[in-house]
């Protein structure tokens, strides 16, 4: 790198004239260009941008000593021709001569001047100025740096350029010491790229948002939100008249009449629209099927409005109110009635019969004792026959004691009041043991257990004089004493009817 020589301001003129002059001839070779793309021009781009970039650094000097340098940019676009930008710059230049190494740190910003108008390519130049600290020799130094230059952005598309840019680089030394040169002078070539920020160009006016701009919008004035045709105006898909966004039935079939809410006239209001309704006079409330005909849902012939019984069996005839015929007006209709010519006035049950309470076989009617115990055998009157036993299951006591268990008063209620409906029937009460235990203790605990049964019916109304008690211990088993389930059985007590 050679020192400034009393000319040297001269020469720099010179080569910065001859530099941007032959950027002035490529801009106006370029115009041409511009002329012929002008199907391109899209106006002014007011975008910020953002531009990383390296290349090479030169010399101004014999030797033309050479480096490395990379350039980071922001700025914006500030007129249809114009932006302005920030950068900072490194670059390091090998000094062969005196084998060091000049190296450059820039910070400022540039003025750019866009020369055409072209969408594919735009050639610009630009001037900037800025601080630089400058290491060299040993020595760093700062203060002030210019540059000029010009270069070309291809567009790769809406947001990326290609930048290639040429700059002459000056960086003038006030202060003083090992660099005796007042100014150092270097070329600078770079190849990078430029990202503009954001979308461009904006999307044409539309007021009311719907995605179709207002010089093609025959609807102008559309809800926000809505579905629109291309026309701008909201879709009606069934083609009612009424669009969709209003339409609460959204697919009515072409040509169907409809209300102001799009959906199929109903005359008699049942639900089904007048267009599938077979029955269009059904009275208001009444239930209908899906062809607006009053629902009939046992299929009797009788509608659901007027059926009284709405749950017959197919097939079944009815009347005019829709239930089952009862030929002997008994509550049972016919088709389940297996006694269906039963007296009027007689009860019956669910089969159509006469009830037989006791279920002794003998029907109510005819059944001079209702309330027999079941298990007993009876005459063709209903009433027990004399000189027979009756095991009360279920009666049971509490271990070794002659206290009843709550349900054993349940069973013995039973037994009371068919007692009490058959006052001339005297019976026994006998207790039974099994043979665990000494006899005289078993003998003892029966008696007591039969007495407590007995105490128990003539409490609930049964005459005294037609019970007596006795305990018979393990005298009379009617199992086997060796296994549990027959010490079980033995254990009982017995009603038995007297003579």
């Amino acid at each position: 790198m050679d020192c400034i020589h009393p000319r040297e301001p001269f020469r720099m003129i010179t080569r910065f004239c001859r530099y941007v002059g032959a950027c002035a001839v490529a801009a106006a070779a370029a115009v041409p260009m511009s002329a012929t793309a002008q199907e391109y021009d899209i106006g002014f781009d007011d975008r910020y941008f953002l531009s990383g970039s390296a290349g090479f650094l030169v010399t101004d000097s014999d030797d033309q000593d050479n480096g490395g340098s990379v350039m980071l940019t922001g700025g914006k676009f500030i007129g249809h021709r114009t932006a302005v930008e920030a950068f900072a710059s490194y670059g390091e230049v090998e000094v062969d001569r005196i084998s060091s190494t000049y190296e450059r740190l820039v910070a400022g910003g540039h003025f750019m001047l866009f020369l055409n108008d072209s969408r594919r390519a735009r050639f610009y130049g630009l001037l900037g100025a800025g601080l630089h600290s400058i290491n060299f020799l040993g020595e760093e130094v700062s203060g002030l740096s210019y540059n000029g230059g010009g270069g070309i952005m291809f567009r790769l598309n809406n947001n990326l350029d290609l930048r290639l840019e040429g700059q002459y680089l000056v960086d003038h030394i006030d202060e003083e010491g090992v660099l005796v040169e007042d100014d150092f002078y270097t070329y600078r070539a770079t190849l990078g790229l430029l990202y503009r920020i954001g979308t461009w160009p904006p999307p044409p006016p539309d007021a009311d948002g719907d995605g179709v701009a207002d010089r093609f919008d025959a609807c102008p004035n559309t809800p926000p939100g809505v579905l629109v045709d291309e026309r701008g105006c909201a879709v009606d898909s069934d083609g009612d008249g009424v669009p969709d966004f209003r339409d609460k039935c959204p697919g009515t079939p072409r040509g169907v009449p409809v209300d102001n809410d799009g959906c199929p006239l109903d005359a008699d209001g049942d639900g089904v629209p007048d267009f599938r309704d077979k029955c269009p006079n059904t009275p208001l409330g009444v239930p209908v099927d899906r062809n607006g005909c009053p629902l009939d849902s046992d299929g009797d012939g009788v509608t659901d409005a007027q059926d009284k019984c709405p749950n017959t069996p197919q097939g079944v005839p009815v009347d005019r109110f829709g239930c089952a015929f009862d030929t002997d007006g008994d509550g049972v209709p016919d088709y389940k009635d297996d006694c269906p010519n039963t007296a009027p006035g007689v009860a019956v049950n669910e089969r159509g019969c006469s009830l037989d309470l006791d279920g002794d076989g003998v029907l109510n009617k005819d059944d001079l004792c209702p309330n027999t115990l079941p298990g007993l055998e009876v005459d063709k009157t209903g009433c027990p026959i004399r000189n027979q036993e009756l095991i009360l299951d279920g009666v049971h006591f509490e271990f070794n004691k002659a206290t009843l268990r709550p349900d054993a008063r349940t069973i013995l209620d039973r037994v009371a009041k068919s007692l009490r409906d058959q006052v001339d029937v005297k019976a026994e009460i006998a207790g039974h043991t099994d043979s665990i235990g000494s006899a005289a203790y078993n003998q003892k605990l029966s008696q007591e257990r039969a007495a407590s049964v007995r105490s128990y019916l003539i409490s609930k109304g049964v005459s005294p004089d037609n019970l007596i008690s006795n305990g018979y211990g393990e005298t009379q088993p009617i199992a086997t004493n060796d296994t549990e389930e027959g010490r079980a059985r033995n254990r009982r007590v017995e009603l038995r009817l007297a003579e």
